[in-house]
């Protein structure tokens, strides 16, 4: 409260429902074993043996483990917020719609080719609306493979463009636009009603 000067930081709604909150993280197996003793906000960065090109990143949690979980010696993890956690399907759109893959690859990659150590990329996910559903989740050997193919393309596109001095955004042509069509058809069947109306 010394930096508020009597400001509101949390209302009592947001301080339940973070409570709420902390409380499924905890409901996790094993959670309270690999959320302790790690470090929040890990910084590094890597060289692209293909390009050259250094690439830096910023994990959320990073955690080395005493003893293996699945093989794995260290843990990636990255905090997402969801409106919908009814099950894994909803987890799993997540992921594809926010390439997940891709971060959760090259995280894994570049932390093993620091460390040495198998490392596993994880996903605490966090519904932000009641009942805050929480769920942890590893991204299998296949999802992994696939953000790996995905993310060295994004680095040979990114060379291109660095090569040519262009960043193109798929937008540089004028073009026409219109209404969408539930909007047009909205106002098509408003003048339609007027016209009956009239009649």
């Amino acid at each position: 409260f010394e930096y508020s000067k009597g400001r509101e930081i949390l209302k009592k709604k947001e301080s339940l429902a973070a409570k709420r909150i902390i409380e499924r993280i905890k409901s996790i197996q094993s959670i309270d074993k690999i959320l302790k003793g790690g470090e929040v906000e890990k910084l590094g960065w890597v060289v692209h043996a293909e390009t050259g090109i250094v690439i830096s990143f910023r994990i959320d949690y990073f955690k080395p483990l005493e003893k293996s979980i699945s093989g794995y010696q260290q843990f990636a993890i990255d905090l997402k917020t969801t409106n919908t956690l009814s099950g894994e399907k909803d987890l799993q759109r997540f992921i594809a719609n926010d390439d997940t893959h891709i971060q959760g690859a090259f995280y894994a990659d570049a932390l093993e080719f620091l460390t040495k150590k198998p490392t596993a990329f994880a996903i605490l996910a966090v519904e932000t609306t009641p009942p805050y559903t929480t769920m942890m989740k590893i991204l299998g050997e296949a999802t992994i493979e696939a953000g790996r193919a995905d993310y060295e393309k994004n680095i040979r596109k990114f060379q291109d463009c660095y090569k040519s001095k262009s960043y193109p955004t798929g937008f540089e042509k004028i073009g026409t636009m219109e209404l969408p069509f539930w909007k047009l058809t909205e106002i098509e069947n408003r003048e339609a009603k007027i016209l009956d109306e009239m009649e």
